[in-house]
């Protein structure tokens, strides 16, 4: 039978089950295509063993093509240099590799694979870093050679003179500002892991190897003595660092998802909705944002917004951080790219602060919160709602009555009939009432924009104009609140 087009035809996933699939690296002459068998198999106590692979996918273009259960298959230049080295060396190892386990073209297969990081890397029985090929350029070799045989610093002898020359800093240093590191998926990758060994050309190091190298360090820093040791404050600082540090602080508890976004935004990723995905299997709460890649960038934004509002405890405690809700959601606005203004924002937190707090949306008919209004990001009011004249009961879901009774008009919620206010003049209490008493100033307006006109356009023209002029008082009501919060607090 000959193979299909796409290897993961006859290697489905059952996406109502926890199943992987799992890379197997043939042997073969380094002139011949490289070859792999590509199995799932069910997350659990039965699979077999494997390795995890951490690396930097580099460049989307094509590279060469590899053979997966004997269809042809593209990769990158970074993954293929891998799987040849690893051929070359003859490593016998099954491996998840994110490239290849997940059908990249398949979005429900994608969030059901992010969904499970957590599990993958922390039931693999190690992480390998992949840095890529060895470089003469950056002296990866001479790095990795020193990580190997140098010996720790101890307390009675300590000369931080004995630690390296200039040329093997250098190396380190190039070493430690690899693209890797800048990686936002690296960081749950090698927090997770039970194990990690980092490997670079040939050459293999455990990862507590360059973890007591930064230790040794930052003890010379601690005395006062790094501006003497050559290239030691630049690898205090590099993006490694951020790494070896976060690892060494991980005891397994997960953080809180705001957190984790505010230490982590300056990483790197290719899809910027991946700035929160690939946190996920870190936090505590990640169960507040699904894993969906078939929405944009601008409505995760405003879900991460909203969740940053609801998880502030109480009103006094939301009213305390309101300033920095604001500053959380500038920081995400920069770091998920995404086009809003100050102004916008303050709307998004508004709104965001009164479903969390007041539960507004589920509590007062015809409220429907769309987070995709391009232009107002406001509550719509719904036509549907029922309104009066005051004067008589009208038939049906809404009647117009004479126009000379518009401004007569009240609205009826859950029961309850309000006196419509004349004007927006009147609107120092809009919004001020509970969600069961809203007061809408919307009908002289809507009035005059019907005119004397009757009939179906007529209605039209109100339900619009009354739609238009709700949103406006709504979204200048929030912001003034807001504003006024903000001075206050």
């Amino acid at each position: 039978m000959p193979p299909s087009e796409s290897p993961y035809v006859d290697v489905p996933l059952n996406l109502g089950r926890k199943n992987i699939r799992l890379v197997t690296l043939e042997d073969g002459d380094a002139s011949e295509s490289i070859k792999c068998n590509l199995q799932s198999h069910a997350l659990d106590d039965e699979c077999p063993a494997y390795v995890a692979l951490s690396y930097a996918w580099g460049a989307k273009e094509r590279y060469d093509d590899i053979q997966i259960n004997g269809s042809s298959f593209p990769v990158g230049r970074n993954l293929w240099h891998f799987l040849n080295q690893m051929r070359m060396q003859g490593q016998d190892v099954i491996l998840w590799i994110d490239a290849i386990s997940i059908d990249q073209a398949n979005v429900l297969e994608q969030n059901h694979q992010v969904q499970m990081m957590r599990e993958i890397y922390t039931q693999a029985c190690c992480v390998w870093v992949w840095l890529g090929e060895a470089d003469d350029a950056t002296m990866s070799d001479v790095a990795m050679q020193y990580l190997e045989t140098r010996v720790a610093l101890n307390g009675k002898d300590f000369n931080p003179k004995k630690l390296w020359n200039a040329r093997k800093a250098k190396a380190i240093l190039r070493l430690c500002e690899k693209e890797y590191w800048r990686r936002i998926w690296i960081v749950q990758e090698v927090l997770l892991a039970k194990e990690v060994k980092i490997l670079c050309g040939g050459r293999c190091v455990q990862w507590i190897k360059l973890q007591q190298l930064l230790i040794d360090l930052q003890a010379i820093s601690d005395r006062g003595r790094s501006l003497h040791v050559v290239g030691a404050p630049a690898v205090l600082d590099s993006p490694a660092a951020v790494i070896i540090r976060a690892k060494a602080r991980w005891n397994g508890d997960p953080q809180p998802l705001t957190l984790l976004l505010e230490q982590y935004h300056r990483q790197h990723s290719t899809d910027v909705r991946d700035k929160v995905y690939a946190l996920h299997g870190l936090a505590s709460d990640s169960r507040a944002i699904s894993i969906n890649y078939r929405i944009d960038p601008k409505e995760l934004f405003v879900q991460i917004v909203q969740h940053a509002c609801s998880s502030v405890a109480s009103k006094i405690d939301m009213k305390r951080s309101r300033k920095s809700l604001l500053d959380f959601a500038k920081l995400m606005r920069e770091s998920l790219k995404v086009f809003c203004d100050d102004e916008e924002l303050i709307d998004h937190i508004s709104v965001a602060q009164w479903k969390s707090c007041n539960a507004l949306v589920h509590q007062t008919p015809g409220w429907n919160y769309k987070y995709e209004i391009s232009n107002l990001h406001v509550p719509d009011w719904n036509p549907q709602l029922p309104c009066y004249p005051a004067t008589r009961k009208a038939e049906g879901p809404f009647a117009v009555g004479d126009i000379d009774e518009m401004d007569s008009y009240t609205s009826f919620l859950r029961g309850s009939r309000i006196s419509a206010p004349s004007g927006p003049e009147e609107t120092n209490t809009f919004l001020d009432a509970g969600p069961q008493l809203l007061s809408h100033s919307i009908f002289r307006t809507s009035a005059q924009a019907v005119g004397n006109d009757s009939g179906e356009s007529a209605r039209r023209r109100y339900l619009e104009k009354r739609r238009e002029t709700f949103r406006r008082l709504f979204r200048e009501r929030l912001r003034r609140r807001c504003l006024r919060d903000l001075d206050a607090g």
